[in-house]
């Protein structure tokens, strides 16, 4: 099995998010486990290959918290009673696409970043898959990543990692106030507002012997 060189440490989290074309500085905490939660993975392979089920499980977590935020204050561990409700967001499956390849691409690759190794953002992926980016909201060209937050997780081999943890995570980050991750998942400001399209990759690996997970997020619209 291929080992991941990551900015990781035992049982951290580490988000990051492109905002204005600006990466904003990752962020760790200690997963998130909500009173519900299994300590096991269940039926997780963490074998670096995507895991479709746990990218629609985040996606629809995300659609209820989006819906009704206040209610999910106590499972993401940060406080979402003043935020306003959201329309939930369509998957979409070029999105999808895009976000599986640069989760895969980061994996394969030994690198955790917006842009990868060739200094190319996620805006050219997505629009490599014939998605019709609407780039009137942020300025677009092969480096920028205007759509994408991104997250990674390592842990004990009991510790709770799932699509839905990404998600909680990146909500949470780590308590600030405004931030990139946070406005770009529940749409906080008028712009992050507008985006409607969803796709989300997630990728489950070993890395020492001990389970990991790398996710995408991509959130956007077209024109």
């Amino acid at each position: 099995m291929k080992k991941l060189v990551l900015p990781l440490a035992i049982t951290i989290f580490v988000v990051e998010t492109a905002f204005f074309a600006t990466s904003c500085s990752p962020v760790k905490t200690n997963p998130i486990v909500a009173a519900s939660d299994s300590t096991a993975n269940g039926n997780i392979v963490f074998n670096g290959q995507i895991n479709t089920d746990q990218g629609q499980q985040a996606f629809a977590y995300l659609n209820k918290v989006r819906v009704n935020p206040s209610a999910f204050s106590q499972e993401c561990n940060f406080n979402l009673s003043g935020f306003v409700s959201r329309p939930a967001l369509t998957w979409n499956n070029l999105l999808q696409k895009a976000a599986e390849d640069k989760a895969l691409d980061m994996y394969n690759r030994n690198y955790f970043a917006h842009r990868n190794p060739n200094g190319e953002g996620v805006d050219a992926k997505i629009q490599a898959t014939g998605y019709n980016l609407d780039n009137v909201l942020y300025f677009v060209d092969r480096t920028t990543s205007n759509y994408e937050s991104l997250a990674s997780a390592g842990g004990s081999n009991t510790t709770t990692l799932t699509g839905i943890d990404a998600i909680r995570n990146l909500i949470k980050d780590g308590d600030y106030v405004v931030t990139g991750h946070r406005d770009h998942l529940l749409g906080v400001t008028p712009d992050r507002a507008k985006l409607t399209e969803i796709g989300i990759g997630w990728v489950p690996f070993k890395k020492d012997g001990l389970n990991q997970y790398i996710c995408c997020v991509l959130i956007a619209k077209q024109k």
